[in-house]
């Protein structure tokens, strides 16, 4: 939960509320951050998920990096 929270903490500066226009430069490094941590989020739910539900072999969790792109479902 803390790292969708802090997702949401990092993209709200970039939504359009009439503030201040933010640099592009920043908003594609704020962006990427956050998708990183959303990754490592999704992780960690789909963890928590599995333990709760007991292992089974088709839904094992396969570890991976913030670094790796997301399977193309």
């Amino acid at each position: 939960m803390d790292k969708i929270v802090a997702v949401q903490l990092d993209l709200k500066p970039l939504c359009r509320d009439g503030g201040p226009r933010t640099d592009p430069a920043r908003i594609q490094t704020t962006l990427a951050a956050a998708c990183a941590v959303l990754q490592l989020a999704i992780e960690d739910l789909r963890d928590v998920i599995y333990r709760l539900d007991g292992p089974t072999e088709s839904r094992a969790p396969t570890p991976r990096t913030a670094r790796e792109l997301p399977p193309d479902d």
